[in-house]
């Protein structure tokens, strides 16, 4: 079943002529869904809402049965972290996210986390250090930089989820990062990044904005 299209998991979920399935897998996910394995779409799987379903055509009886065959999925869902594949150097966000992707990623709280590592960015912890609500995450620089010296780490990744699956950074994200990169600057702990994790998938502040070519003119001019 591993190698099954989507097209043959929607029509056995669903219920329906396999012609339906294949047309209903094209409008919800790929183009060419029949002949394409439901590993390779793993992230546009992960993003489908109620309401994309509902805009495909179904009845909301399949609606509700092909959201709970997702959720269903979503919470069996644990990727395989850099750490497990034996990768320890953190050269790329998309390692970090790997790290963190299985404590975040299906939260239905705001967590705030680190990812710390050494000044050859070698991988040293991943901890947890903050809980929030639904929509808000109390995230201080006080408890970022303790974790870092706990671990005696030199860098550090910052990172929280959005429990709606939405990667766009709000404006306290935009304002947080520049307060935690400035104190990096200070403790000389550089923040190498902040990621935002919701859904299986994430957002690298450090490349959507450009904060820390802001905060290196800011050190500069001093």
């Amino acid at each position: 079943m591993n190698q099954a299209s989507f097209a043959e998991l929607i029509t056995i979920i669903l219920g329906v002529q396999h012609s339906r399935g294949q047309k209903l897998a094209q409008s919800l996910c790929l183009e060419d869904s029949a002949t394409t394995t439901v590993g390779t779409t793993a992230s546009v799987l992960r993003r489908l809402s109620r309401e994309s379903i509902q805009a495909a055509g179904l009845t909301e009886k399949q609606s509700n049965r092909l959201m709970a065959a997702l959720t269903l999925g979503r919470l069996t869902y644990v990727p395989e972290s850099s750490a497990q594949r034996g990768v320890t150097v953190i050269d790329d966000p998309a390692i970090a996210a790997g790290l963190l992707m299985s404590k975040l990623a299906y939260k239905d709280k705001e967590h705030a986390a680190v990812v710390v590592m050494n000044v050859r960015h070698q991988w040293l912890a991943t901890e947890i250090i903050s809980i929030g609500t639904k929509s808000e995450c109390l995230f201080h620089p006080d408890e970022v930089f303790k974790a870092v010296l706990k671990h005696d780490g030199k860098r550090v990744i910052i990172a929280h989820n959005h429990p709606s699956g939405e990667l766009s950074p709000s404006p306290e994200d935009i304002e947080l990062t520049r307060q935690m990169v400035r104190g990096g600057y200070l403790l000389n702990i550089p923040v190498l990044d902040h990621l935002i994790i919701g859904n299986g998938d994430f957002n690298s502040i450090r490349q959507a904005t450009g904060i820390w070519e802001e905060i290196k003119q800011e050190n500069k001019n001093y």
